[in-house]
C-alpha cells in the first residue's frame, strides 16, 4: 500500500506527510513494514501477546526507518493498549497527534485509554475533540456518555445518548444505557420508556441480562407509583434469575408500598400479607448481598409498621453501620426510638438527621404525633 493511500484514509486529506530525512528507499521499507504489522494486528479478532509482540516490532522498524509516520505510532499505541501498557500506549498516541491532528480515531483511542487509567478529564477533553472533527461519530459519543456516566454527570450522559439515537445509532443498547441513567436521576417515566424500547427491540439477552433490564422496569414504575405493573416486573426478574439480590430488595419495598396503602385502607389482611413478603423478600436481598443499607432499613421500615420498633432499630443500625450519611435512616430510627420512649437516643440521632440536611420542623411534627406535643429537641 503506498503512503499516498495511507495519508488519505487517515486523515482524510490529500496533505502530503513529513517524513524529515528519509529517503524516498526508507519509505518504501517503512511502508511495507507497517503493512506487515497492521495485517498481523488485523489477523485475529483477539491477538495473542506474541502476535502484538511481533506486530509491535514491524511498526518500530517502520518507525526506525521514517520516524514521523504517524500511522505507524497509532498502530503500536493500540498493540500496546491490547496488552495492558496503557501508560506507553498514550505516549504512543500523543506521538500520533503531534504528527496528525486532523483525523478522530487517534483522539478516541487516546481518550478511552485516559478513561482506562480514571484520568476522566482528559478522557472527555479527547472525546469532545475527535466530535468535533466527526460529530456523529458512534464510538466516540458512545465512549463519552460512558464516561460521563462513571463521573456521576448523568445529564451529559443522557444528552450524547440521545444524540446516538437522533443520528440512527442501530446499538439498542443506548436505550438501555440511557433508561439507566434516568433511573439514576429518577426519571421515571423516561426510564420506563427507554426500557420498554429497549426489550422490545429484540435484542439477544442472557437471562440475567433480561433479568437486569426488568427489574429496572420495575424500579421505573415503583417511581411512578404504578405498584402492581412494578410487582410484576420483580417477579418476572426473579424467576429469570433467582440470585440477583436487587429485584427482591426493590419488590420489598414495592410490597411494603402496597402494605401501607392497605393499611391506609383499614385492610389489616392485605397489609399483613403484603409485610409479610416484603420482610421475605428483603432478607433474601440481604442473604444474598449483605453489603446493601438500603435493603436493612428497607426492612427496618416493614418492622416498624408493624410495630416491632426493637427489631426496626436494630435494622437501621446495620444499615447506618454500612452508610452513615444516610439522614433518612436516622430519622427512622429516631422515631422508633421515641415510639420506645427512648427520647435521649431519639434526640441523637434526629441531631444526625439535622446536620444531614434532614429538616427540623418535619422532625418535630412528627416526632410530636408520636409522642405529644411536650416533646423537644433539646
Amino acid at each position: 500500500m503506498v503512503w499516498g493511500m495511507l495519508k488519505r484514509i487517515f486523515s482524510g486529506g490529500d496533505a502530503e506527510p513529513i517524513f524529515g530525512a528519509a529517503s524516498a528507499s526508507d519509505l518504501n521499507r517503512a511502508t511495507r513494514h507497517f503493512d506487515q504489522g497492521k495485517a498481523l494486528l488485523e489477523s485475529s479478532s483477539s491477538p495473542t501477546d506474541a502476535i502484538l509482540e511481533e506486530a509491535i516490532l514491524e511498526f518500530e522498524r517502520s518507525l526506525d526507518l521514517a520516524p514521523q509516520f504517524p500511522m505507524a505510532h497509532f498502530y503500536k499505541g493500540r498493540c500496546l493498549q491490547l496488552q495492558g501498557d496503557f501508560e506507553t500506549a498514550l505516549k504512543q498516541f500523543d506521538n500520533t497527534i503531534e504528527l496528525e491532528s486532523s483525523y478522530f480515531t487517534p483522539f478516541i483511542d487516546r481518550g478511552v485509554t485516559h478513561a482506562t487509567l480514571g484520568n476522566y478529564d482528559a478522557a472527555i477533553e479527547d472525546l469532545t475533540s475527535a466530535l468535533k472533527i466527526d460529530g456523529k461519530n458512534e464510538r466516540a459519543l458512545m465512549n463519552r456518555a460512558g464516561i460521563y456516566s462513571e463521573m456521576g454527570e448523568l445529564e451529559e450522559a443522557i444528552r450524547d445518548f440521545t444524540s446516538l439515537i437522533d443520528y440512527g445509532s442501530a446499538n439498542e443498547q443506548v436505550y438501555q444505557l440511557r433508561g439507566t441513567a434516568h433511573l439514576r436521576l429518577e426519571y421515571w417515566k423516561e426510564a420506563s420508556e427507554d426500557f420498554s424500547k429497549f426489550l422490545t427491540s429484540g435484542v439477544d439477552l442472557s437471562p440475567t441480562e433480561y433479568a437486569q433490564v426488568i427489574s429496572n422496569l420495575g424500579t421505573a414504575y415503583y417511581g411512578l407509583g404504578m405498584l402492581p405493573e412494578a410487582k410484576d416486573n420483580l417477579d418476572a426478574a426473579i424467576q429469570l434469575d433467582p440470585e440477583l439480590a436487587e429485584p427482591y430488595r426493590n419488590r420489598g419495598q414495592t410490597q411494603f408500598m402496597m402494605a401501607q396503602q392497605a393499611a391506609t385502607a383499614e385492610d389489616a389482611e392485605t397489609a399483613a400479607q403484603h409485610l409479610a413478603g416484603a420482610i421475605q423478600d428483603l432478607t433474601t436481598a440481604i442473604q444474598t448481598d449483605d453489603s446493601d443499607a438500603a435493603a436493612f432499613n428497607n426492612r427496618a421500615n416493614c418492622y416498624a409498621l408493624m410495630g416491632d420498633h426493637q427489631e426496626a432499630i436494630e435494622d437501621y443500625t446495620r444499615g447506618l453501620e454500612r452508610d452513615k450519611g444516610d439522614a433518612v435512616a436516622f430519622m427512622n430510627r429516631g422515631m422508633s426510638y421515641v415510639c420506645l420512649n427512648s427520647l435521649d437516643e431519639a434526640r441523637q440521632d434526629f441531631a444526625e438527621a439535622i446536620a444531614l440536611g434532614y429538616d427540623m420542623k418535619d422532625i418535630l411534627a412528627q416526632a410530636s404525633t408520636v409522642y405529644g406535643a411536650s416533646f423537644s429537641l433539646e
